[in-house]
């Protein structure tokens, strides 16, 4: 009797996951992330039985994570995580509350031993409900599949897919927590059927946030002096055009993707708020905010100074994603679909001419001084250089991962522009170096061409062991680490003056003294030191022409990188502050 109960419940857990599983696949999932265990095979038999999938299997559930996100930022699709109980369950909390902040769409399923053993010392047994609390858009914990809740099993499939896309407060995660009680490898019997065939269980209407601009069409009709502060996002034409029409300037993130050489495209904002001078006579009376902040500190700092301005917030998920709380009016709608209803709807007159003049100048006086003196400044490839060099010598076939602390600062300061630039892709939900190579790989699976990382040696360190698996790269995929033998942001933080140097070592700048080449050439990788310009851009060109898998080493020395920034400012002071009196009298 206890066995046939056993071999009931077996199938039940079989005819449930292949439920769930081709609900999923009516509703569009095709790409899964898993990481091999007993508990979740229930689920993973059946997602690799349907046969419709992209199954990807990473052995460490933390890189598993990471892939995962950076898969669903490059599709822009829903991507499936599956992992087996206990600990495994935890590894993915860093991806989830990234997920959460970027809004990227997981669909995250943790197996989990019955109810009945919890709390008796069972193993790889913990609380896993709400383990993401806070974090995820929807968290569902049904109970053992049984006959009867077989009428909730599409249900389930169904909301929990579109909770990861349609939630309120925008795309995000979704948890799962599933159990499943032995035997695990049963195979399904009895799949319920769809509400009709081919069709999803549930649909949902799509909706779009029409703003009222009666409300607020007065600030673009009657400011002379306004600016686009676009950030991390996803924006269309509609915003450039925008920009075209009242000749303001967009002060471009790279991640926003609109750093293409348009004349009112300013990629300088980090120099140029540096000169006081430049600041005294480019204070705008408005500034309309599209997407997430910036990770400089002297572009979010002069946004805080702008007290005086009119700031608009466009944030079509209600996040109010306002760090400096400068913002008078939150506006819930879609950025391209607030850009392009302005252009239709409000009786637009340019700015004076002259505002966009000094903008268009300041840009240009700035990108011809990193042209002409950046490679002067030091002997070596240096890190400004290298993030210079990656960002012009891509294009829209390639895709560009930035990690954060450092190499996010430099791409913004130095990338400069791009006529076709590369997709940007950087983890800056929570900012953290964690999962930056597994994310980058996630990316590379989803994305129709080579893709690059540009990553410290830290942050390369801390997820090596994601690359233990990369036969699955076709298309070429280049990492360029910076490798100054510890954290170099500290060097630009107070923290630098406060301690003696062999403290400052030990607890900031924290150097490993490791190997890359040898590492990763362990794994069966090509690895190799550049150190000119030259031997750079060759190199990537040979990844992206080839189709190559290569690591590539740029050492540099953290103390030289400071006085090197300090350098190209100070210089670019004097050169900008000059031209202003030129500028201002001509």
């Amino acid at each position: 009797m206890i066995l046939s109960r056993k071999n009931l419940l077996g199938s039940l857990q079989a005819d449930f996951s292949a439920t769930l599983v081709d609900e999923w696949f009516m509703l569009g999932l095709r790409h899964i992330v898993l990481s091999p265990g007993s508990r979740s095979s229930p689920l993973a038999i059946a997602l690799l039985k349907h046969g419709g999938f992209d199954i990807h299997v990473r052995l460490d559930e933390r890189s598993g994570g990471f892939f995962a996100l950076g898969l669903s930022k490059s599709t822009n699709q829903v991507v499936l995580i599956l992992t087996t109980s206990g600990t495994a369950t935890t590894e993915l909390h860093p991806c989830v509350v990234e997920a959460d902040q970027s809004k990227v769409s997981l669909l995250v399923c943790t197996a989990d031993r019955p109810p009945e053993l919890h709390s008796i010392g069972a193993p790889q047994t913990i609380d896993q409900s709400n383990l993401f609390l806070g974090a995820v858009r929807f968290f569902s914990q049904p109970s053992l599949a049984s006959e009867q809740n077989k009428s909730t099993w599409r249900s389930l499939a169904s909301r929990s897919f579109y909770e990861a896309i349609y939630n309120p407060l925008g795309p995000g995660p979704v948890h799962l927590n599933l159990f499943f009680d032995e035997p695990l490898s049963t195979l399904p019997q009895n799949v319920t059927t769809p509400r009709k065939s081919g069709e999803p269980w549930h649909k949902v209407a799509k909706s779009k946030s029409i703003p009222d601009l009666e409300e607020f069409a007065w600030v673009f009709q009657q400011s002379k002096r306004g600016v686009i502060l676009a950030g991390q996002g996803v924006f269309d034409n509609s915003v450039q055009l925008l920009s075209q029409a009242l000749r303001w300037p967009i002060i471009a993130d790279p991640i926003s993707g609109l750093r293409n050489g348009s004349d009112l495209v300013i990629s300088s904002a980090e120099m140029l708020f540096r000169v006081e001078e430049f600041l005294d006579i480019a204070q705008p009376e408005v500034v309309l905010h599209l997407g997430n902040p910036w990770a400089s500190r002297i572009v979010n700092e002069w946004i805080q100074s702008l007290s005086s301005a009119v700031h608009l917030l466009v944030d079509p998920y209600w996040s109010w994603i306002d760090p400096k709380r400068m913002a008078s009016w939150i506006i819930k709608s879609d950025p391209n679909l607030f850009c392009s209803l302005l252009l239709d709807k409000v009786d637009i007159v340019p700015t004076n001419q002259s505002w966009a003049q000094l903008w268009n100048w300041a840009e240009k006086s700035a990108q011809e001084f990193l042209d002409k003196n950046l490679a002067f400044l030091t002997e070596t490839l240096s890190e400004p250089m290298v993030a210079r060099i990656l960002f012009s010598s891509l294009d829209s076939k390639q895709a560009l991962f930035c990690s954060s602390s450092m190499p996010i600062r430099d791409l913004e300061t130095f990338g400069g522009h791009n006529l076709l630039p590369p997709k940007v892709f950087a983890n800056r939900g929570v900012n953290g170096i964690d999962g930056v190579l597994s994310s980058a790989l996630g990316v590379s699976q989803g994305w129709q061409g080579s893709t690059f990382v540009l990553v410290g040696d830290l942050g390369f360190l801390h997820d090596v062991g994601s690359l233990v698996e990369h036969s699955f790269i076709k298309d070429g995929f280049g990492v360029v680490v910076v490798d100054n033998n510890g954290g170099g942001i500290f060097s630009f933080l107070p923290q630098v003056n406060t301690l003696d140097y062999q403290e400052f070592e030990k607890l900031f700048a924290t150097p490993q003294n490791a190997d890359i080449l040898k590492i990763t050439q362990g794994f069966g990788i090509d690895s190799v030191d550049v150190s000119t310009v030259d031997e750079l851009r060759q190199q990537i060109k040979n990844i992206k022409e080839k189709k190559e898998f290569r690591i590539l080493r740029i050492r540099t020395n953290r103390q030289e990188n400071v006085i090197l920034h300090k350098q190209i400012q100070d210089q670019f002071k004097v050169l900008l502050s000059e031209g202003i009196e030129r500028f201002i009298t001509s």
